[in-house]
């Protein structure tokens, strides 16, 4: 029975092996800030499992940076500038726009631990919303969130296009064909009606155009030469028009195509006159 109370005991303190929920909070100095909820007691080792299995970092109590001290920071701890010396505080002036209390009074930042080096039975600092406490021992507590981080670029925001961190954020540079802060809108290369008489069909970077009856080129912006395989018979003259044309037959000639009747061509051999007559049924 000791036995198996024992190894309860140790099974119930394993840290987090899989990513749970995570959620975005805010971006600060280069780097997002995530919650990610853990499984088990929220000790400092079981923070620091969670965020290396999201693939990100974490950051400490203390931000790490110049004018703040060491104190609760660690070097395996990312390190970030900002105005406030602790993390939380400096999450709340982002999410919440003051720095009451330790970060218990804002909302986002509920049931939230973070890695804090060298304090009590190896727990994470956290704070309650919904009580408003602060200071919680997370080895009291279990199955909340991780803080944890990322540089900016570090979670590929950028779905069609090369991203570059920014003081503070990132940009990105887009695909052609793509656009939006993180290139995941499609240009649509049809909204300026290139296609003259046709349906425009947009494409990634590109479009093409169905043309209308009578009309070619890549932005069906050509009329199609109806008269260019000389339909008219009979000497009779051929006049274009859209997906069509028309004859003009000569003197007792008809037919659409003047294909039908007499007609008389004058022509000229050896300097004389000859009339030839051509007749067609």
């Amino acid at each position: 029975m000791w036995k198996f109370l024992l190894l309860l005991a140790a099974v119930g303190t394993l840290p987090a092996a899989s990513v749970g929920e995570q959620v975005y909070l805010t971006t600060v100095d280069n780097w997002s800030f995530w919650k990610i909820r853990a499984t088990g007691p929220m000790t400092d080792d079981n923070v620091k499992v969670t965020c290396e299995a999201a693939g990100m970092r974490y950051p400490c109590f203390r931000p790490g940076a110049d004018g703040c001290g060491e104190f609760y920071w660690a070097s395996d701890c990312i390190k970030f500038h900002h105005i406030q010396c602790t993390t939380l505080k400096a999450l709340s002036s982002e999410l919440c726009g003051h720095t009451d209390g330790h970060g218990e009074q804002c909302q986002p930042l509920d049931d939230t631990f973070v890695y804090n080096p060298a304090w009590y039975d190896d727990s994470a600092y956290g704070v309650d919303f919904e009580t408003h406490d602060w200071g919680l021992q997370g080895a009291d507590y279990n199955n909340m969130y991780a803080l944890c981080a990322a540089p900016t670029c570090g979670r590929s925001p950028c779905a069609h296009g090369t991203c570059t961190d920014d003081t503070g954020g990132y940009t990105c540079s887009c695909e052609n064909g793509w656009e939006g802060t993180n290139c995941d809108q499609n240009i649509d290369e049809c909204a300026s009606f290139p296609c003259a008489h046709g349906a425009c069909n947009d494409t990634i970077g590109s479009f093409t155009c169905s043309c209308d009856n009578g009309w070619t080129g890549l932005n069906c912006d050509q009329d199609i030469d109806e008269c260019a395989s000389s339909p008219c018979w009979l000497g009779g003259t051929c006049l274009d028009h859209v997906n069509g044309y028309s004859c003009v037959c000569l003197k007792d000639v008809t037919g659409r195509n003047c294909e039908t009747g007499t007609t008389l061509f004058n022509t000229k051999s050896n300097d004389k006159e000859v009339v030839r007559t051509v007749t067609s049924q």
